[in-house]
């Protein structure tokens, strides 16, 4: 049994209005990311500290449990609120979620405390040379190749992580990996993600007007209605 958190608390600045209720080829965002997870799901916990401007959608809604500590406190109270595990963890503003991906995720996560994707380019820059210099490149080369590319709000988690997520909160850390290295993880590989989703619109938010633009493009391109 499988449980969908949706963060819903931002205060859409950069879209100057409520990202989660604009409009994308005949549905708001927030209802197409429901309709992405309500194949996986057996219930959906929507993170709000506005419940009556979700009321319509028929799920189960939960308030902060930590004020102003951005998503990952949502990710916290959402967490917390669970009935069922594992969680997938999503964006309000994903409207090209992809559900067989998420399916992957879930599939990947048992065993572990989080799966989450890491979209990073392996570096290709470490050929071996045995001048210092071409030594300083390769050392330069795997310091690229260990940056990570991760994606914290498209991703799975057990209720194993709230006690060092609840650390790192009461800490003042903010930062959404933070308490990775306390978990077991499992890291989706860019290759793994790829043979579900080519494009990687599943990681595409609508934070602005001229990224909501962007997906009305995307949208159109994929033969969606309006």
């Amino acid at each position: 049994m499988t449980t969908g958190i949706i963060l819903a608390g931002g205060k859409s600045q950069r879209m100057g209005q409520a990202k989660a209720l604009m409009v994308l080829a005949g549905r708001t965002l927030i209802q197409r990311v429901v309709d992405a997870l309500a194949p996986l799901c057996d219930e959906i916990v929507l993170v709000t500290n506005a419940p009556d401007v979700y009321a319509h959608l028929g799920v189960k809604m939960v308030a902060d449990v930590f004020a102003d500590t951005g998503s990952l406190g949502g990710l916290y109270s959402g967490l917390s609120a669970v009935t069922h595990e594992p969680a997938i963890a999503v964006a309000c503003d994903m409207p090209f979620l992809n559900t067989e991906l998420l399916r992957y995720l879930v599939s990947v996560s048992d065993g572990m405390d989080a799966a989450v994707p890491d979209l990073s380019i392996p570096s290709t820059a470490t050929a071996v040379s045995s001048t210092s210099a071409g030594q300083g490149r390769q050392a330069e080369g795997k310091r690229k190749a260990k940056q990570l590319d991760l994606h914290p709000l498209h991703a799975v988690y057990r209720r194993a992580c709230l006690a060092p997520i609840e650390r790192q909160l009461r800490a003042g850390d903010l930062r959404m990996m933070g308490f990775f290295d306390d978990v077991r993880m499992r890291y989706v590989k860019r290759d793994e993600v790829l043979r579900f989703d080519l494009q990687l619109y599943s990681f595409f938010n609508a934070n602005t007007p001229d990224e909501l633009a962007q997906a009305e493009q995307i949208a159109h391109e994929r033969g969606e209605g309006g």
